[in-house]
């Protein structure tokens, strides 16, 4: 029997279409899912009778904690506090507007890797999670990113971040409006991470000139101002020396041997086309 502790990070109403969706999930008896509704007021609890087996629990972040991230990373720590995270496989964090396909957890719990997805709908293997961020949630804007890119760095081939295989709705608009104050921050979470300046410019850059395809005029616009104002973030944060996190060593080398290994790959290409076009002359 598969354990899974799924945490669903509500505002003021109840995830129904969240919850509907959990309900219909396959049956085959191999997987125990424990719900927990992380609320920020009373009346996200308000769920039919039906859903019994739900527990809810409002916690309130300090109103210092602005970004959306900083109040998930604190709601979720407030919660690992009041249960015991290690007798369940996995983790699973759900927005409110995040529908799961019928075959959601047969599928993507079926493949060997210790996290997947990210943002909206994440994975994680605790035994790992717990290894690297002990019975704490980053308390960060970045905080998605910081997990999956960390877990990333330290077990790469057994991480599926950002994918899944079966994958979920999302009910919203992921980029609705400007929030110039949460990219910037985000701009100093890259930096607190250990990014390098060479790594962060051509992440930057790759970024804006692969936009999603599906993006409208609009959200295309928001998505590079988000990007830009995450580099602007990054370089206030080294002006400035922010302290970085005890793992930022990791990560900065980790990247070293990316770049290394695509700027090989990349002059192996380039002797390769060389050596074909001097051997088409000769012949």
């Amino acid at each position: 029997m598969i354990k899974v502790l799924v945490i669903i990070l509500a505002y003021k109403n109840p995830p129904i279409a969240t919850l509907a969706s959990l309900k219909n999930q396959v049956d085959d008896n191999k997987i125990l899912l424990d719900i927990y509704i992380v609320a920020a007021y009373k009346s996200a609890c308000n769920v039919p009778s039906h859903y019994e087996n739900v527990k809810c629990i409002v916690i309130k972040p300090p109103r210092t904690m602005r970004e959306i991230g900083e109040r998930v990373g604190f709601s979720i720590t407030t919660l690992f506090r009041l249960i015991n995270i290690n007798k369940y496989d996995y983790l699973v964090k759900l927005d409110d507007d995040a529908y799961l396909p019928r075959d959601f957890f047969e599928k993507n719990l079926q493949q060997p890797f210790i996290a997947l997805g990210a943002g909206a709908a994440m994975i994680l293997n605790t035994k790992y999670y717990v290894r690297v961020f002990g019975n704490k949630w980053p308390i960060s804007a970045l905080d998605d990113f910081i997990i999956m890119y960390t877990i990333e760095a330290i077990w790469r081939a057994k991480v599926y971040a950002w994918r899944y295989i079966r994958k979920p709705v999302l009910l919203r608009n992921q980029i609705s409006k400007p929030q110039l104050r949460r990219w910037l921050k985000m701009g100093f979470e890259f930096y607190k991470m250990g990014f390098t300046t060479t790594y962060m410019i051509l992440y930057t850059l790759k970024r804006i000139i692969f936009i999603p395809k599906v993006l409208n005029t609009k959200s295309r616009m928001y998505y590079v101002l988000w990007h830009m104002f995450q580099l602007l973030g990054y370089f206030i944060a080294y002006i400035f020396r922010m302290k970085k996190y005890y793992y930022s060593p990791l990560i900065s080398m980790e990247q070293k041997h990316r770049l290394k290994r695509g700027l090989l790959r990349l002059l192996s290409i380039k002797s390769h086309k060389l050596y074909g076009l001097s051997k088409s002359k000769t012949g």
